[in-house]
C-alpha cells in the first residue's frame, strides 16, 4: 500500500473514510468505509461508472450505511482506527489493476474495481447491485478511451459533455424539442450557410434587442 503513489483524488477518499470509520467508533478501517467515501464523495466519474453497468449509486450507499451500522463499535475514548487487513488487500488490487491499465497512479476508479471483486461485505454490496470488477473495469475503458492517469492530482471528468451540455440532436430525434414554426427561408439559408466545409461559420450570440 504506497500512498506515493496515489491520485490526490484516492487519498481524499482514503482520508474521508479514515472519518467516516472514526464517526461510526469503528476498530477498524474496512472496505465498507472506503466505498461510502467514494460513493458521498461527489465524484461524476464514479456515478457514471455505476449507472453505466445499471445500478443506482443511491441504492448502494444506503446499503453501505446500513452495512456501517451494524459493524462492532468501541466505546470511550479511542485513537483513530488501523487500517484492516481486508482493506490493506483491496487497496493492493487497486494497484496491481492501475498497472494494469498503464495508469501512474491509483484513482478513484481502481479503487471503486477493487472493492468490487473483493470478498467483503462491500464487494458484496457491490456484487448485489451487478457492479462487479469486471464490468467497472470495462466501463472505466469504454468512458476514458485512451486517456491515461499520468498526473497525480489529475481530476479528469470523462464524459464531460454529456455532464456539462445536452445533445440537442439527440433531443430532437426523441421528438423533445418543440417544433420550429415558420421562417422556412431563414432556416433552409442557415442550413446552407453551416454545411460549407470550406468557409468559416462566425455565430453571433446574445440575448434579443442588444444590437447583434
Amino acid at each position: 500500500m504506497r500512498l506515493d503513489k496515489w491520485a490526490v483524488t484516492a487519498q481524499e477518499a482514503l482520508q474521508a473514510a479514515v472519518g467516516i470509520a472514526t464517526d461510526a467508533n469503528a476498530s477498524e478501517l474496512t472496505p465498507l468505509h472506503l466505498l461510502k467515501a467514494l460513493l458521498s464523495s461527489g465524484e461524476h466519474n464514479l456515478s457514471a461508472i455505476i449507472e453505466r453497468v445499471g445500478a443506482d449509486p443511491r441504492a448502494i450507499e444506503s446499503q453501505v450505511d446500513a452495512a456501517i451500522a451494524r459493524q462492532p463499535r468501541v466505546s470511550g475514548d479511542t485513537a483513530q482506527p488501523g487500517v484492516g487487513n481486508d482493506l490493506v488487500r483491496v487497496a493492493n488490487a487497486a494497484e496491481k489493476l492501475a498497472s494494469k491499465l498503464g495508469d501512474a497512479y491509483v484513482t478513484s476508479e481502481h479503487l471503486l474495481c477493487a472493492l468490487a471483486d473483493d470478498k467483503t461485505d462491500a464487494g458484496s454490496i457491490l456484487k448485489s447491485a451487478g457492479v462487479t470488477g469486471k464490468r467497472v473495469e470495462e466501463a472505466y475503458s469504454d468512458l476514458r478511451g485512451d486517456e491515461r492517469v499520468t498526473s497525480q492530482d489529475s481530476k479528469t471528468e470523462f464524459e464531460a459533455l454529456s455532464k456539462y451540455g445536452r445533445n440537442v440532436c439527440d433531443l430532437a430525434r426523441q421528438g423533445k424539442l418543440d417544433p420550429v414554426i415558420g421562417r422556412v427561408e431563414e432556416i433552409r439559408r442557415t442550413i446552407q450557410v453551416l454545411s460549407r466545409r470550406t468557409k468559416n461559420n462566425p455565430v453571433l450570440i446574445g440575448e434579443p434587442g442588444v444590437g447583434k
